[in-house]
């Protein structure tokens, strides 16, 4: 992988809830999951908002809102 490409993955808790999602939801929130790391002009850190009160952001994906952080050590 070149340092410019990106991935992305579900931490536990966050893909037991995935899991619980009807098939609609799961494929909305992968397609944008994906679109955002395969974006070419803007860095996935662009898509997230502050989330008050927490160490992460969160990335809006219709309705539902995900707890979301970039590590470029990775």
């Amino acid at each position: 992988m070149s340092d410019d490409e990106w991935t992305w993955q579900f931490r536990k808790p966050a893909k037991q809830t995935y899991d619980d999602l009807d098939d609609h939801a799961q494929d909305r929130i992968t397609d944008k999951l994906d679109e955002i790391v395969n974006d070419q002009w803007r860095d996935p850190g662009d898509y997230l908002e502050p989330l008050t009160g927490a160490p992460h952001s969160k990335l809006r994906i219709g309705q539902f809102r995900l707890a979301a952080d970039c590590n470029h050590a990775e």
